[in-house]
């Protein structure tokens, strides 16, 4: 069968409509009416097609021919022979409009046809926004640069809390496929005609983040309620265009946090969570603030630009330092926070911090730390840079996740010792893992996270609300924010200043022990002022036996020995590495090049 329905035009619309064949009218102000005469037999195609036009926002009639009529074809061409224009327009007058009895599909039409790629995917971009805002929990968002959707896995039995924990997955291209294929009718003339999405146009769709502006932002998935950038609580489920966050209670109810908390209220609300550690063995009041420190920054973690590592050491194992990390991760999330042991090399580290960045694990815990913990990446991670090598490339990723590390006699080395605070426990016993506590924290803590949440929130609007009063501590570079919301309120209601466990780490710090080391037996073998190439200094070494020529040789050895020996090449990179930090009133600067274009190296004071 050539011809299904027959050609009718009414007023300036110009229809055609054939079987396997179909050019819609772009509802336009002078395209608003559609007439179809309908041949005898096609009743079917006839509606199929009518319902195309009405998506379309055209008011459709279809025309039928009389029943009286009795010519060969019963087409417009033998109506109009046959019995003249009145006749046609006298089965115009007697058609009604075309409505759709069956289920309403409201889906805007997206055009295929070839030299139509560029505006199809603008208007695609359009039903992901549509179908996210509408239901978030099943929509596309954009972040950083991917197309994610949000994904929660199957329960694991071995969970008590049931439900698996939401996470972020990209957005591939057959998911997109599935969801652009809901949210709107794709639509290609000719043989090659379906209601799906191509593959062309997906892979134009997910390599133009520029035309992203219209699909929501991402910014994270929070387990509790949190502060928007404004102060204001979000303590509703789902998804907050404000903020960019998606909040998954999980069914979980939370007391609510009154708008301007006074400081009484706030006083209140710290003794309460301060008797929940009241059995902890802390070995300084400091120590006590950097937990309830780390509570509150993985609380509103997503609005802080950059937070620092929380550490949790002890002299001995069984002190409870895992237990205090998974506490606050279980007032956060509901359930223990994601464990990761130390990684053996960089490149592991990294690849495994990436992982848990891009599936938006809000609490990470480094445990068990044995090395001196050091991390590029994560002093990176920890001052918000979201740009991080991926496997073949720099991928953005947001940084929102609160780090804290556990370790018996924790040591942070090299630049994470500015990034970190450290909580000592000292339980003073020879068995720490055989003392009895009236109340499991494992079992409580997820029962009482109701209120502890609530309650850290209560002290960080309080202070807010008293109008963030300066107190006068030192500077906490990189992390000011951090420090307004996190730090700030707890001085603000009596407890000491997490900050000053900063100077423990420091002091413990491997990288500054070697460098005050080499500076005091380079002063007292070359002097200040004296210039050298790391060859001249290593042959001098190897040829000086005074304490301090053995000293500096000994340090130069533990960074850039090989074989026994010193090599050139290394104790030059080394000075390199650490030229400028100031150490003891000295530092080590370059002094230009000797003859050859060699770097030569020297020791000043400073101040």
């Amino acid at each position: 069968m050539e011809t299904s329905l027959s050609r009718l035009v009414a007023g300036p619309a110009d229809v055609r409509a054939c079987l396997g064949r179909l050019r819609p009218v772009e509802p336009t102000d002078r395209h608003r009416r559609v007439e179809i005469l309908v041949e005898r037999g096609a009743e079917e195609a006839a509606h199929e097609v009518a319902k195309v036009y009405v998506r379309r926002g055209l008011t459709v009639v279809l025309v039928e021919i009389p029943k009286d009529f009795e010519g060969a074809k019963a087409d417009l061409n033998d109506l109009l022979k046959h019995k003249g224009t009145e006749a046609v327009e006298a089965a115009v007058a007697a058609a009604s409009p075309f409505t759709d009895e069956g289920e309403e599909d409201d889906r805007p039409i997206i055009s295929l046809d070839g030299g139509t790629l560029d505006r199809a995917t603008v208007k695609s971009l359009q039903a992901p926004t549509w179908l996210s805002l509408a239901d978030p929990a099943k929509g596309v968002f954009q972040r950083g640069e991917r197309l994610v959707h949000l994904h929660r896995p199957p329960v694991d039995p071995s969970q008590a809390q049931g439900k698996g924990a939401l996470g972020i997955v990209d957005a591939g291209a057959s998911y997109l496929k599935l969801r652009l294929s809901q949210a709107a009718i794709f639509q290609k003339t000719g043989r090659r005609s379906g209601p799906n999405p191509d593959t062309e146009l997906v892979g134009a769709l997910m390599a133009s983040p520029q035309l992203w502006g219209g699909i929501p932002i991402l910014k994270g998935i929070v387990h509790a309620p949190t502060l928007r950038a404004d102060g204001s609580v979000l303590d509703r489920p789902g998804y907050d265009p404000p903020s960019g966050l998606f909040a998954d209670f999980d069914g979980a109810t939370f007391q609510p946090v009154p708008e301007r908390p006074t400081p009484a209220e706030a006083l209140a609300a710290l003794a309460r969570l301060r008797r929940v550690y009241s059995g902890f063995p802390f070995a300084t009041p400091a120590d006590e603030a950097v937990l309830l420190s780390a509570l509150l920054t993985a609380l509103v973690r997503p609005v802080l630009r950059s937070a620092p590592l929380f550490a949790f050491d002890a002299p001995k194992m069984a002190s409870g330092k895992t237990l205090l990390a998974t506490t606050v991760g279980c007032v956060v999330l509901g359930r223990a926070p994601a464990m990761m042991s130390q990684a053996e090399d960089p490149e592991s580290e990294r690849k495994r911090v990436l992982s848990l960045l891009l599936e938006g694990t809000p609490v990470v815990v480094i445990d068990n730390v044995e090395r001196p913990l050091q991390s590029d990446a994560l002093c990176s991670i920890l001052t918000g840079q979201d740009r991080i090598l991926g496997a073949s490339r720099m991928v953005r990723v947001p940084t929102a996740a609160t780090f804290m590390a556990t370790g018996n006699n924790l040591v942070v080395a090299g630049d994470l010792t500015t990034r970190a605070l450290v909580c000592r426990l000292d339980p003073g016993c020879e068995r720490p893992e055989e003392r009895r506590f009236s109340v499991n924290l494992y079992e409580a803590v997820p029962q009482w996270r109701g209120w502890m949440a609530a309650d850290a929130l209560m002290i960080v609007r309080a202070y807010l609300a008293a109008g963030a009063p300066d107190l006068g501590l030192p500077p906490y570079g990189r992390f000011e924010g951090w420090s307004a919301r996190c730090r700030s309120p707890l001085v603000w209601l009596g407890m000491a200043d997490p900050c000053v466990t900063r100077r423990r780490l420091e002091e413990a710090d491997p990288v500054r022990d070697q460098l005050r080391t080499a500076m005091r037996a380079w002063r007292t073998v070359l002097g200040i002022g004296t210039c050298i190439t790391a060859r001249a200094l290593v042959e001098r070494l190897d040829k000086d036996y005074n304490d301090a020529a053995l000293s500096l040789r000994d340090v130069l050895l533990e960074v850039a020995g090989e074989q026994g020996r010193i090599a050139n090449r290394k104790a030059g990179r080394w000075l390199a590495r650490h030229a400028g930090r100031i150490e003891e009133g000295t530092r080590f600067e370059s002094a230009g090049t000797a003859s050859g274009g060699v770097q030569l190296w020297r020791l000043v004071e400073v101040g």
